[in-house]
């Protein structure tokens, strides 16, 4: 009791420190909430440069172009008034320099969603550039399954397995599908595996040395700067579309979900139009 009495001065103390000028954006504040829309979406290839990749010629062939730009007609609906991608921030200068040159008509688009929906869904709504959230925190849960075979840890690495299984089946089935019909089935269930691994592998060493935990905390840090990226850069009333991979959606939408001054916008209604 005296610990917290003793946190909740000091938290009184530093809040009635900071000016009025300073208070963040906020629905109290303005009456008019940041709308977010999270668009769950496989990525169109695990590496561009990779022309092995299937997703390559799929997405840049004559049916993958009438699915993307069916995709855009429905995204279009909503009317953003800023897109953000799975971009690192420190690259967004040079994102939009290519976007600019895609104006132009001086740019080749390459297959990543980032520019197949990011890019052309900023042209046709006006956007003068795009804004990148990612923040590079490298997740290297090898450590921890080392960690793990040398103490005997079989039933978390069977559970991982299991759990990775799952997600390749998923996303096998739905490879068929079109786009629309594929982010729709993406966006609308709890795809809760990702998650499960990664707390499975934070189960990974010992109270003495825990691998698995001191690594996955990175994923968590990931994304509370992209939510972080995402509020600092919008202001109120604006319409927010993030275009990031569907891993993670759930984890951002309770951020935004939870955080004041956000009001979560499902794209399903979207996508079903």
């Amino acid at each position: 009791m005296i610990r917290h009495n003793i946190f909740v001065a000091v938290l009184t103390i530093i809040l009635c420190a900071i000016p009025a000028c300073a208070t963040p954006h906020t629905e109290q504040q303005s009456g008019e909430p940041i709308q977010v829309m999270i668009l769950g979406m496989t990525h169109f290839s695990g590496n561009d440069a990779d022309p092995l990749n299937p997703d390559i010629p799929y997405f840049l062939g004559a049916r993958g172009q009438k699915e993307i730009q069916d995709l855009l007609d429905r995204l279009a609906l909503y009317e953003p008034d800023k897109i953000m991608v799975e971009l690192d921030f420190e690259r967004e200068d040079d994102f939009n320099q290519s976007y600019n040159a895609f104006l132009n008509d001086a740019h080749e688009l390459t297959v990543n969603e980032r520019q197949q929906v990011g890019m052309r869904l900023a042209r046709r709504l006006g956007h003068d550039k795009l804004y990148a959230m990612d923040f590079d925190s490298f997740l290297d849960y090898r450590p921890a399954i080392a960690a793990a075979k040398e103490l005997g840890q079989d039933h978390l690495l069977k559970t991982v397995e299991d759990l990775s299984a799952e997600i390749g089946a998923q996303y096998e089935a739905a490879s068929t599908k079109p786009l629309t019909e594929r982010l729709l089935a993406l966006n609308a269930t709890e795809q809760r595996q990702q998650r499960k691994i990664f707390l499975t592998i934070a189960q990974m060493g010992t109270a003495e040395d825990p691998q698995g935990a001191l690594q996955v905390l990175t994923w968590w840090q990931r994304n509370l700067v992209m939510f972080a990226r995402t509020a600092q850069r919008a202001e109120p009333g604006d319409k927010v579309l993030i275009v990031v991979g569907n891993g993670h959606r759930e984890i951002l939408q309770e951020f935004f979900g939870e955080a004041p001054g956000f009001r979560l916008v499902s794209p399903g209604p979207y996508l079903e139009r």
